[in-house]
């Protein structure tokens, strides 16, 4: 993915920052017992959160379940260092916040109980779909779940057609 066009308008207007209640492992995790599988336990999960911006999401849900441990990264540099000075202020100690590039997420990441991507999907290209989708497939843990909360009708088809292959 190319950064240089999109990082200086992206830190321009950057992209709202708040909670998500249902992108919380909690959220994630309850469903998945509604439908009979097994979820890890969210309280001392390791959560990733894609385009994390300010942090307005993996902050709160970091706060609430403090034996668990967080990353999230963002390729706005000045969003992540908004992230950085929250997380400070409010004492949250169990949460780790990147500047990163999607292209960046190796092995040496770890793996995940939960990913989560809140509006990721449809501000990408293509190109940045199949990293998000790669994370997904290498980076999360066996029983683990993934959440992107705003696909559209036309990319259910393109991550059916993605996460068979």
């Amino acid at each position: 993915m190319t950064t240089d066009r999109s990082e200086p308008s992206y830190d321009a207007v950057p992209y709202t920052s708040h909670a998500y209640q249902q992108t919380h492992p909690d959220q994630l995790a309850t469903i998945a017992r509604v439908f009979g599988l097994p979820s890890p336990d969210p309280l001392t999960a390791r959560v990733l959160e894609i385009g994390c911006g300010r942090g307005g999401n993996i902050i709160p849900m970091a706060a609430a379940c403090p034996s668990a441990h967080f990353l999230g990264f963002d390729l706005s540099r000045v969003q992540v260092d908004e992230a950085h000075q929250t997380a400070r202020r409010l004492g949250v100690d169990n949460l780790e916040i990147r500047h990163a590039d999607i292209a960046d997420v190796d092995e040496s990441w770890g793996e995940f109980d939960y990913v989560i991507a809140h509006g990721v999907w449809s501000w990408v290209p293509r190109a940045t779909q199949d990293q998000l989708l790669r994370i997904c497939r290498e980076r999360l843990e066996n029983r683990g779940q993934t959440i992107d909360h705003r696909f559209g009708s036309a990319d259910h088809e393109r991550v059916a057609e993605l996460s068979s292959s």
